[in-house]
């Protein structure tokens, strides 16, 4: 499998396909943190995350983007936050 670059820190989801996004997360196999907010996420942006993170299994924190979700909030959006969170904490398990 090849290699992907890590993105900048102005990466945004949204102009990415989501097949690519869940690649990305799959394949990095040494990443353990996460810090991001305040780069314009979107709520179909946080799904793609949500979406993502299910394949990865070293992703070990990543603190919630309160900026972005602030901006974007409803029901939805609370929903693809509890699944980000889950995701995470599932790679806490043995």
């Amino acid at each position: 499998m090849g290699t992907v670059p890590l993105p900048s820190a102005t990466y945004t989801r949204s102009f990415l396909p989501s097949h690519v996004e869940r690649a990305f997360f799959c394949t990095l196999q040494g990443l353990r943190t996460i810090h991001w907010d305040d780069n314009l996420t979107t709520g179909a942006g946080l799904r793609e995350i949500a979406t993502a993170l299910n394949g990865n299994k070293t992703v070990l924190s990543m603190p919630i983007p309160l900026t972005d979700i602030c901006k974007c909030m409803s029901a939805e959006t609370i929903r693809d936050v509890e699944r980000i969170q889950d995701a995470i904490a599932k790679n806490h398990s043995p």
